[in-house]
């Protein structure tokens, strides 16, 4: 932290003076309104003692009741009537315990996860209140968020400008399915697309989705049928996947394209899992799975190079997952209004298949991916977040696109610098890519869109990368009329990416800094955070042209 804020003094006095300048209106602007926090509800009291549980009661609140504080043009009342209210059932079928069964922190725990992954919830909690004879009443209250968001996403930089606009219904007429339609122009490329969500078939543990997207050159679509393991104690899953795209890709060498070409990439995939040993603390998964992947390459008038090789994969290989349970629960990280939950615990991961001639493929390979993950926590409001992955094909004595990876996250809340109605919330990310023998119609790059916000996309390219990034991200606890939460961001990204014939130079570190503010509305299903970006790049590299790069989006996340 303290050499990323020794470069920013040194760094261009305009940059600088203008960041000082945005920042004391941001700061002026968070002191503004007070927030509405939200209190994690427990029955830990109870859960040594176990007791039966006799009673569950489930009560369903609309997206505002009279006690918000809202302002007197905005009725509670009428709000809530532009919102279907979740029927009937959809909390109900997320519940993980039973009238009849003990008192169980697992399940309780996982059902307060499974009700906020439903995304349609603004609040959810439960609540014991004992009974006698060594029983418990279970309380389980929800209060709906409001399901209907625009999706706006406008990107200026050098290449020209991209827009996406579009509407998301995550809660459709109350019966936790998501609809969401898009209209965009990406550099030029008009773009129109759709999809459907439909996390519980007919109230069922089954899942199916949709989605179909139509742009200039081409079009994608996918569709999938799952059964997941829902819970930690899910004995098995399975699901069928499908996907398509076709249309023009680019090879690009630092910020310049290189050659350009029609691509299609088909896949088909099949799997089923069993967890031999399930619930917490620790679950085996074990799985098979088969699939045929393609993907096959055209010239066109823009193309100016060799083509690509093309490729077909038959493969019949197994799983297995090894998924440590140690929670916590975290706020202020990447959303202003609702707990995050964090799963610290060791997660391991392997994928062994074998892609045949005999099954249709290219080649005889070996096909692998291996993952792992663990966290550790530092104190309450403080974890660091570790992972390696590696996969490639084996082929002959060689193996072909290898790609080894390391990554850390860190997180630091309730730091000397919170006071005055403001929150800040550190965020270091970094992490390292090698491979070999990539394939042809793969690079890696950095840019406004892959780690180094203020350089155009892809202006730093090759076959090894590392990069990191921090950021102070700032929460406030006042509201513009109690309905719109405030934050801000400052953030300092760098980052090199090289062939791998070259070694690390850092002194090559392409570096970028910036500010930016943050608005959300916690009554929206996805909280709807609206993000204004500015970077400046601090170092000249070819693929740039120097100048800032402004991003303004909603998403989901800080």
């Amino acid at each position: 932290m303290a050499a990323a804020a020794a470069f920013l003094a040194g760094g261009e006095r305009a940059c600088s003076a203008a960041m000082r300048r945005a920042s004391l209106i941001v700061v002026w602007l968070l002191a503004a309104h007070p927030a509405w926090a939200q209190v994690a509800p427990t029955c830990e009291a109870l859960f040594d003692a176990a007791p039966t549980i006799a009673e569950i009661e489930v009560e369903r609140g609309p997206v505002f009741t009279e006690e918000d504080p809202l302002p007197d043009w905005l009725p509670a009342a009428t709000v809530n009537r532009l919102h279907p209210l979740s029927r009937p059932g959809l909390i109900e079928q997320e519940l993980l315990f039973a009238v009849g069964e003990p008192l169980d922190r697992e399940r309780v725990q996982e059902t307060l996860r499974n009700l906020r992954a439903l995304g349609v919830l603004r609040r959810e909690e439960i609540v014991c209140e004992p009974l006698p004879d060594h029983r418990v009443r279970v309380k389980v209250a929800t209060r709906d968020a409001w399901s209907l968001e625009p999706i706006l996403d406008l990107q200026v930089v050098d290449a020209g400008t991209a827009w996406t606009v579009g509407l998301r219904e995550s809660n459709l007429l109350g019966r936790g399915k998501e609809l969401r339609a898009t209209f965009a122009n990406r550099f030029g490329d008009p773009q129109i697309g759709v999809s459907y969500l439909d996390p519980r078939i007919l109230g069922s543990r089954w899942q199916w989705s949709l989605s179909g997207l139509d742009f200039g050159s081409g079009e994608s679509a996918a569709v999938a049928l799952a059964h997941p393991f829902y819970s930690l104690e899910t004995r098995w899953a399975g699901g069928l996947s499908a996907s398509h795209r076709r249309g023009d890709e680019v090879l690009i060498d630092d910020g310049v394209t290189i050659n350009q070409y029609r691509a299609r990439r088909q896949t088909l995939q099949g799997d089923v899992g069993y967890a031999p040993v399930a619930g917490a603390p620790v679950v085996h998964r074990v799985g098979l799975f088969v699939r045929r992947s393609e993907r096959d390459f055209q010239a066109t008038a823009k193309t100016v190079a060799a083509l690509p090789t093309d490729r077909g994969e038959a493969t019949v290989g197994v799983t297995y997952r090894r998924l440590g349970v140690d929670y916590v629960t975290e706020r202020r990280v990447d959303h202003f209004d609702r707990p995050e939950y964090v799963n610290l615990g060791n997660d391991l991961a392997l994928e062994v298949g074998v892609s045949a001639d005999a099954l249709g493929a290219d080649d005889d390979e070996v096909i692998f991916a291996v993952s792992d993950q663990q966290g550790v926590a530092l104190r309450e409001g403080a974890f660091l977040q570790g992972s390696l992955a590696a996969s490639g094909r084996l082929h002959d004595d060689r193996v072909d696109d290898l790609q080894i990876g390391a990554g850390l996250v860190g997180v630091v809340r309730e730091t000397p610098l919170d006071g005055a109605g403001l929150h800040h919330t550190f965020v270091g990310r970094s992490d390292v890519l090698f491979t070999d023998r990539l394939d042809d119609d793969r690079f890696l790059s950095l840019g406004e869109s892959t780690g180094l916000r203020g350089y155009t996309n892809h202006a730093i390219t090759g076959k090894r990368r590392l990069r990191a990034t921090v950021e102070d991200r700032i929460f406030a606890d006042r509201q513009i009329a109690h309905l719109i939460a405030l934050g801000a961001i400052a953030f300092v990204d760098t980052g090199y990416v090289w062939e791998g014939r070259e070694s690390i130079d850092l002194g090559d570190l392409a570096t970028g800094a910036g500010f930016g503010l943050r608005l959300a509305w916690p009554a929206a299903a996805s909280e709807q955070v609206v993000r204004l970006d500015v970077a400046w790049p601090l170092r000249d590299v070819p693929g740039d042209n120097g100048d800032p790069k402004i991003t303004f989006l909603t998403t989901t996340r800080f």
